[in-house]
């Protein structure tokens, strides 16, 4: 009876077995049918990873541009600030220099040094006299 009952474990091993294998091929058969989706999973895993690259690549370009856009703005305000005061700066600027040519003036005077219509005239008439020498000179 014990060797009856081996023999029983046995045919039921190698049975059960069987089924395991009838079943890993049923298995296999249906991961061949999932293979697809996984497939299909796969590409829209990849397309849905290329959409959120495109639409950070988006957002990135509006972060510029808004951006480009506040310096934009923050530039044409310090310029029209400066140009509010750009009358008061060159009334400044131009009276330092009426004072300061008043000084020079003052100077040349004082050291006795011709004035500037002095000195020009001085020149051309420094220029003609050399050019009356060139003249007299044999070439």
């Amino acid at each position: 009876m014990a060797t009856k009952k081996s023999a029983t474990k046995a045919r039921s091993k190698k049975t059960s077995s069987k089924k395991k294998k009838t079943a890993k091929k049923k298995s296999s058969g249906a991961s061949k049918a999932s293979g697809k989706s996984k497939t299909q999973l796969r590409i829209e895993e990849l397309s849905s990873g290329a959409q959120n690259l495109m639409l950070a690549n988006l957002g990135l370009y509006g972060k510029v541009l808004d951006e480009l856009q506040n310096q934009l703005k923050r530039a044409k305000s310090t310029i029209d600030e400066a140009r509010k005061g750009a009358g008061a700066k060159n009334q400044e600027l131009i009276s330092r220099g009426e004072k300061l040519l008043q000084q020079i003036k003052d100077l040349l005077k004082k050291s006795g040094a011709p004035a500037t219509r002095q000195l020009d005239k001085q020149i051309a008439d420094l220029r003609s006299a050399l050019d009356r020498m060139r003249k007299k000179i044999p070439k």
